[in-house]
C-alpha cells in the first residue's frame, strides 16, 4: 500500500484500532478518504474501504447489517461493493442470503441516483470456491437451491453431491426476504422468483439477483478458465497444503431486463472494462511455503489487483473515450 499505486483499496478482517490509530491518518495523508464498519457484537475487526479522493468522487456510501434480517444469524457486514461472508462450509444458505442483502443494497443505491448505467464492483472473499453454487448465483444470476445440501453449496464439502431436491429453510427465506420479493412481483415476468407460487401451487426455489456479473480473475474450472486462455493456474488462500481460490473481484451492471423498466439512456453509455490484472506470486510461495500466513508473508490470503478502464461509448459513431482506473 506505500506504493500509493492504487485508486482503491478493499480490506476485510481489519481490526478497528489498527484503522482508527494506524491505516486511516496514515491514507489519509497520501490523499485517501475512507469508511470503517465493525462487524456487530463483542467482534473487533471489520470491512474498510479506502479510496484516492482526487480519483474517486464518493456519491453515496452505505453500510449493510446482514443481522438485521431474519434469516441471517451471524454479526457480517458489508460496504458498498465490499463484503464479509460466513465462512462454515454448513452455512450455503446464510451466504446466498447476505449477498442478496448486498445486491440489493447496491440495487436500491443505484437506481436511488437514477443512473442504471452505473456500473457495479464486487470483491471480497466468498468463502466459496469457484464452481460452488455461491459464485454460480453470482454469474448466472440465478440458482435453484433445491438441487442440493446446503452443505455443499460453498464447495468446501468434499464428497459426491448427493442427489434428490432439497428444501433448505426456503419458506424461512422467503419470508426473511417478502418486503423486496413482493416488490419482484410487480416487475416484469422474470419465471418464477423466490417466494412466487408456481403453476403447481409451490414455493419457487429460485433465488436471483439484480446484476449480470463476471469475474475479473478466470474462474478456474470454466471454459474461460485459466487452462484454457492460456493464464497461468492460480489459487488465493493457502492453507495446510490446499491451495484454493475463494476471493473475487466481480464487475459488471444491472440486467438489461431491470434496465428496460427505469432506463435514463440517451444515446450514450459508459461502460466498464477490466484492462489487466495482477500476477499472483503462487509459484514463489508454493515453493518457499507449506502454508500461509509465512515468516515472509503475513497474510493468509493473497492481494487481488484490476485495473479498469471507463469507456464513453456513443450509440451510434461507436466511437471511445477512455480513462483508467485502478
Amino acid at each position: 500500500m506505500s506504493s500509493k499505486s492504487l485508486d482503491m483499496y478493499c480490506l476485510q478482517e481489519l481490526d478497528e484500532t489498527d484503522y482508527h490509530d494506524t491505516f486511516r491518518p496514515t491514507l489519509e495523508k497520501w490523499g485517501y478518504g475512507s469508511v470503517f464498519k465493525k462487524r456487530n457484537g463483542d467482534k473487533t475487526d471489520g470491512c474498510a474501504f479506502f479510496y484516492r479522493q482526487s480519483t474517486v468522487e464518493v456519491i453515496e456510501i452505505r453500510t449493510v447489517d446482514y443481522h438485521t434480517n431474519a434469516f441471517v444469524d451471524r454479526d457480517n457486514i458489508g460496504i458498498v461493493a465490499l463484503l464479509d461472508l460466513k465462512q462454515g462450509k454448513s452455512r450455503g444458505m446464510i451466504k446466498l442470503a447476505q449477498l442478496r442483502m448486498l445486491l440489493e443494497e447496491a440495487e436500491s443505491m443505484i437506481r436511488r441516483a437514477h443512473s442504471e448505467d452505473t456500473p457495479f464492483v464486487l470483491c471480497g472473499d466468498m468463502n466459496a470456491l469457484p464452481q460452488s453454487m455461491i459464485v454460480k448465483y453470482l454469474i448466472n444470476e440465478s440458482v435453484d437451491v433445491s438441487t442440493m445440501p446446503e452443505t455443499y453449496m460453498s464447495g468446501q464439502e468434499k464428497g459426491k453431491i448427493p442427489r434428490g431436491c432439497f428444501h433448505n429453510s426456503i419458506d424461512t427465506f422467503c419470508k426473511a426476504f417478502q418486503p423486496t420479493l413482493e416488490e419482484n412481483k410487480n416487475g416484469d415476468d422474470q419465471g418464477p422468483e423466490t417466494g412466487q407460487e408456481t403453476e403447481n401451487g409451490k414455493i419457487s426455489p429460485v433465488i436471483s439477483q439484480p446484476f449480470a456479473l463476471k469475474s475479473t480473475y478466470p474462474i478456474p474450472g470454466s471454459r474461460r478458465g485459466p487452462s484454457r486462455t492460456g493464464h497461468d493456474e492460480y489459487w488465493t488462500t493457502f492453507h495446510l497444503m490446499a491451495k484454493q481460490v475463494c476471493d473475487y473481484i466481480f464487475y459488471g451492471y444491472l440486467r438489461t431486463s431491470s434496465l428496460a423498466k427505469t432506463s435514463t439512456y440517451h444515446g450514450e453509455q459508459v461502460r466498464l472494462e477490466a484492462v489487466s490484472n495482477s500476477r499472483l506470486p503462487c509459484s514463489e510461495l508454493s515453493k518457499s511455503c507449506k502454508g500461509l500466513p509465512a515468516l515472509d508473508f503475513g497474510s493468509d490470503h493473497l492481494s487481488l489487483v484490476t485495473k479498469f478502464r471507463f469507456v464513453k461509448e456513443a450509440a451510434k459513431q461507436r466511437k471511445k473515450a477512455a480513462r483508467t482506473i485502478e
